[in-house]
């Protein structure tokens, strides 16, 4: 017998979300504040910070990310540059995301299976990078509202509700589209799904069934659209075309390295996949099954679509995965035993206790910024391979739009952008800034030598190492140096 959808529970949704957020502050309080966690945090805030004081994404702040992601880290930099604004952001995202898991869950197999369902998503994140503010973590959010919505499409036979429903749960994935392109794969197998389950529903003369799924093409493509015609109307479509699709097509990647990746990533997902396959014999028969099937395959079609395989692409898949568990866990010991397994493997794997590492990147971090300051800061500051975030705290606007530091000292990301890596760090060069920020030893490998040696001659014919500091970061400990009272 299939269980009976239940009404959700104000009351019961609220302790949920204070559950998922105490969670969510457990295994992240420790990196609350730390300026340089991880590289990417850093430069999406940094690039955020620019952009909140007038740089144009792409233009004058250059990645491959699309603009939604610049327009978020500026409004939360709108509050203030302190890193733990975006880190307490993405804690409320997370634990966001979580509720709306457990809402998905909790409709068919009750709050304990929707609980623990949530509590999967939170403590599986720190394995897979999600213990940083990647991308995922606030465009899940987005993803998972817009299948919730599409879960009440399938099982209502009100045509109206069904069109408003659907065309709100598109207008989600297509805001989450403008933060990550590889949502593009999750987008297009909802929109068919939802099509689909029209078809089904309403039975449509095939004219009117074209129009209504271009309608709901046009909402999700409507965010993207907006955004290229602003920058073809200001007269920068060549270079927002490159940065959204000749550079992502472009960018390389080492086919060992990545298999090794996929190796690593796929041992660690296997006991929730595990769960997964044992909750979908529960979901299999329910109108939601072919929902939850078609997202979660899309889900591993943009992890495949990405090729590299850095840990934290699998982060979205994860929300399919944890709902489809959740099927299995509703009575409380079952729930019990696997988040407290969960979080047992958190504390193993990712221990969330290390407040020294922390404290001891602040030190290093203001150590940096008040030698910059006493020694050329003044002149200019160019960070080569080091903090970004250094760029405002002293502050100093960057000299460059390929002011990420990989993007100059990675050798994968030589010409990807329509920049001249090496014209750039030339140009930066001769503009003799004051204080040149280096890692004692290259950070990102395969190294970018050639930029690398330009720097290295431009400090050691004109500057002097004013300071040296230990910045730890997620996994990781590097000697970074200061170079100043460089010569004009």
């Amino acid at each position: 017998m299939n269980p009976v959808r239940q009404p959700l529970s104000a009351r019961i949704c609220a302790l949920q979300f204070t559950l998922f957020l105490v969670t969510t502050l457990l295994i992240r309080a420790s990196t609350l504040g730390h300026p340089d966690y991880f590289l990417d945090d850093a430069f999406y805030f940094a690039s955020g910070i620019e952009v909140q004081q007038g740089a144009i994404p792409f233009v004058d702040v250059w990645d491959r990310k699309p603009y939604g992601n610049f327009l978020l880290f500026a409004a939360i930099a709108a509050l203030s540059h302190d890193p733990a604004t975006f880190q307490l952001a993405a804690m409320a995202f997370v634990a966001t995301t979580a509720l709306i898991l457990s809402m998905i869950t909790s409709a068919r197999f009750g709050n304990v299976a929707g609980t623990a369902a949530g509590l999967l998503y939170i403590l599986q994140l720190p394995l897979f990078g999600g213990d940083t503010v990647q991308t995922p973590i606030f465009y899940n959010a987005l993803v998972a509202g817009a299948v919730l919505l599409l879960t009440r499409t399938a099982v209502h036979e009100d045509l109206a509700r069904t069109a408003r429903t659907t065309s709100a749960s598109m207008l989600l994935l297509g805001l989450a589209l403008t933060i990550k392109t590889s949502v593009i794969a999750e987008a297009i197998a909802l929109g068919l799904f939802a099509s689909w389950n029209w078809w089904r529903s309403a039975r449509p003369s095939p004219i009117s069934m074209a129009g209504q799924a271009g309608k709901w093409a046009l909402i999700g493509a409507a965010p993207s659209l907006a955004i290229a015609a602003g920058y073809w109307i200001v007269g920068y479509w060549d270079i927002y075309w490159h940065a959204m699709v000749v550079s992502n097509l472009s960018k390389a990647y080492d086919f060992q390295t990545a298999a090794d990746r996929a190796h690593l990533m796929m041992r660690l997902i296997a006991p929730l996949a595990f769960l997964a396959v044992a909750g979908w014999i529960k979901w299999r028969k329910l109108p939601e099954a072919k929902l939850l099937g078609i997202w979660t395959l899309s889900a591993l079609v943009g992890l495949l679509m990405l090729r590299n395989f850095y840990s934290h692409y699998a982060l979205p898949i994860l929300m399919p995965l944890a709902i489809l568990s959740g099927a299995i866990l509703s009575n409380w010991i079952a729930a019990a035993l696997a988040s407290a397994t969960a979080l047992a493997i958190v504390f193993w794997l990712t221990p969330p206790t290390d407040f020294a590492q922390t404290r001891m990147a602040q030190y290093a971090f203001d150590r940096m910024a008040k030698s910059i300051r006493a020694h050329g800061g003044e002149r200019g500051l160019f960070v080569y391979d080091g903090p970004v975030l250094l760029y405002d705290a002293i502050p100093s606007r960057p000299p460059t739009p390929l002011f990420f530091p990989p993007h100059l000292n990675h050798d994968i990301e030589r010409d990807v952008s329509h920049l001249s890596t090496r014209r750039e760090v030339k140009n930066v060069l001769a503009s003799t800034p004051g204080t040149v920020v280096l890692a004692t030893m290259p950070r990102q490998y395969p190294v970018n030598w050639e930029t690398r040696r330009m720097v290295l001659r431009y400090v050691g014919d004109n500057c002097r190492k004013v300071d040296e500091v230990l910045m730890p970061m997620r996994d990781r400990l590097d000697r970074i140096a200061v170079w100043g009272d460089c010569r004009e």
